[in-house]
């Protein structure tokens, strides 16, 4: 017969007990639980208990996240605020940045910031450039265009300097070499030799060039062409000696290649930078007739516009892009070629017209060393010029900003905008602020100056065949390029 144990009447709240001191934490312990208030009576606090844990927490409550501000909070009133973090590197001509997405603070040379014939060093300042200074000067404002160079160059397209030089003249060829012209000898070794990436020509080629602010340092240069496939393609090339005769065509650093094969017309072309520091480029509507893609309403396509974009961060909107992407201004159909004022800022876009007429787009920038205020909306294919283009008639011109000036084609086919005269060999001209334009079908060459936003003082000048492209040097002396190889200089009568 099996007995039964006797059961120990203090033995089942035992065990019950340590079962809930097993259950309680790996420890044994029972974690202590939240106070029925975190608050600590600070304003300035974001104040929480982890259940789990009971530890209480009082976070600051000023941070924004943003490493370009300095966040504050008043214990007294709880209000929180957020002033930019101090990034001037005390150096007026330089523009001075905080990129809120790393905290990463940058200080670019502006031509806006320095007097004619002068450059911005980022380490000292303005700094009267010697070659600008040695320029002779002449009075009075008639000036014409006389050619410097007649012969040597295939099909140019651009040409331009570094700031503050002018025994240096870089001409762009459209099958995809950049010449030297030295002390004005056409030098017979190309300074970069891209014809082996660029697909030519037509419309598409080796389009610009654009040298970094900062290039005696960093011997940066950009440049705009149609690769192989047909695509706009943005790289930044580097010179290993800035003074020297050759840049580096092993250093490409592509900083942005856009979609551009269904159509071979409308590439757009130009780089420059802006007053800001930025870098601009202009991009066609992407060819055929009309605007067939759609391109130039949209905001979000990079086709039909003027976008602005950061060398140091290229794959980020710019800040103060308006749309989220590297879109700056849209509605343009094919702006070949387009100029900020040295001296203002002011932007001026030459706008190549579809059949009936071409236009010349102006836009005031608020203060010099900034850039005029994006988002503008230049009305392709909505208009051409100041008329309907689709519809023909009828067309809703709200939120379009009309062109400054334009002509029908009775007058030229294909406009090709210049720049306004800032050089410091004619200052009485300089100090009128003309900008001078062409047409490369008629070879027109015209002059005017902005007044209060409207065309005043308009000019003829003697025509120019083949008249594709203007450019300036580093001290401010306007160029004007012929396609048939031939480069002029804005000189005094």
């Amino acid at each position: 017969m099996r007995r039964r144990s006797p059961e120990l009447p203090g033995l089942a709240p035992l065990a019950a007990g340590l079962l809930w001191l097993a259950a309680c934490s790996p420890s044994g312990t029972a974690a202590p639980p939240c106070p029925a208030s975190a608050d600590d009576g600070d304003p300035c606090t974001v104040d929480a208990c982890d259940p789990a844990t009971g530890i209480v927490t009082h976070a600051p409550a000023a941070d924004d996240g943003n490493p370009c501000t300095i966040d504050a909070c008043d214990p007294l009133t709880g209000v929180v605020t957020h002033v930019p973090a101090e990034v001037d590197d005390g150096i007026a001509c330089t523009v001075d940045r905080c990129d809120p997405a790393t905290g990463a603070i940058s200080h670019v040379p502006s031509f806006a910031l320095c007097a004619a014939g002068e450059v911005c060093s980022p380490a000292a300042g303005c700094e009267a450039a010697p070659a600008c200074a040695a320029l002779a000067r002449a009075a009075g404002t008639a000036a014409h265009f006389q050619a410097v160079v007649s012969a040597g160059l295939s099909a140019p397209v651009h040409v331009t300097s570094p700031p503050g030089e002018t025994a240096r003249l870089f001409v762009v060829e459209q099958a995809g070499r950049i010449r030297l012209v030295k002390d004005g000898v056409l030098l017979a070794a190309p300074y970069l030799d891209l014809h082996a990436l660029v697909s030519c020509c037509g419309e598409r080629g080796l389009l610009s060039l654009a040298f970094h602010p900062a290039f005696a340092e960093n011997g940066k240069l950009y440049v705009n062409y149609t690769d192989l496939a047909g695509d706009v393609r943005i790289s930044e090339f580097t010179a290993p000696s800035p003074a020297g005769d050759s840049a580096d065509p092993g250093s490409e650093v592509i900083l942005a290649t856009i979609p551009h094969h269904a159509y071979a017309n409308h590439n757009g072309g130009l780089l420059a930078f802006g007053p800001d520091g930025f870098l601009y480029a202009s991009v066609g509507d992407g060819g055929g007739g009309g605007d067939p893609l759609g391109s130039g309403q949209s905001t979000t396509a990079l086709l039909g516009k003027l976008l602005r974009l950061d060398p140091a961060d290229p794959g980020a909107p710019a800040p103060g892009n308006p749309f989220g992407n590297a879109v700056y201004d849209y509605g343009l159909r094919n702006a070949w070629r387009y100029a900020f004022d040295r001296r203002t800022g002011d932007l001026y876009i030459g706008d190549v017209g579809q059949g009936a007429r071409e236009e010349i787009d102006f836009k005031a920038a608020p203060a010099a060393g900034e850039a005029p205020p994006p988002g503008t909306n230049w009305g392709w294919n909505v208009m051409e010029g100041t008329a309907c283009y689709s519809p023909p008639s009828g067309c809703d011109t709200a939120g379009l900003a009309l062109p400054v000036l334009d002509y029908d084609h009775t007058v030229g086919q294909a406009v090709t905008g210049g720049n306004v005269y800032r050089g410091v060999a004619m200052p009485d001209l300089a100090a009128e602020g003309r900008y001078f334009y062409g047409d490369s079908q008629s070879g027109i060459m015209r002059s005017f100056r902005v007044v209060d936003g409207a065309v005043t003082d308009a000019l003829l000048l003697p025509p120019f065949t083949g008249v594709v492209s203007f450019g300036e040097d580093g001290c401010g002396e306007l160029y004007a390029v012929g396609y048939g190889g031939t480069i002029a200089r804005l000189q005094h009568d």
